[in-house]
């Protein structure tokens, strides 16, 4: 298991300390996937770790404070790059 985190430090180590408790093996990887390079730097550990990616489950996502009649077009890209 490849378990990336970006501001969550604390709670994505003591997820490692559960799951390898539960004799689980999970690297931790640090990456904002907001930005494309964060993203590919990810894909390449993936790829150099594991030598390829069997499942991605993508559980990333941020919202706008907006009204969504409010939204501006920048706040609409970022929301959905992260989710997507």
């Amino acid at each position: 298991i490849l378990l990336n985190y970006n501001k969550s430090e604390e709670e994505a180590l003591q997820l490692q300390d559960e799951l390898r408790d539960k004799n689980c093996k999970i690297y931790l990887y640090k990456a904002n996937l907001s930005k494309f390079e964060g993203i590919e730097n990810l894909s390449k550990y993936a790829l150099e770790t594991f030598n390829n990616i069997d499942v991605l489950i993508n559980n990333a996502g941020i919202d706008s404070i907006n009204l969504f009649t409010d939204i501006t077009e920048n706040d609409w890209n970022s929301v959905i790059f992260v989710k997507i």
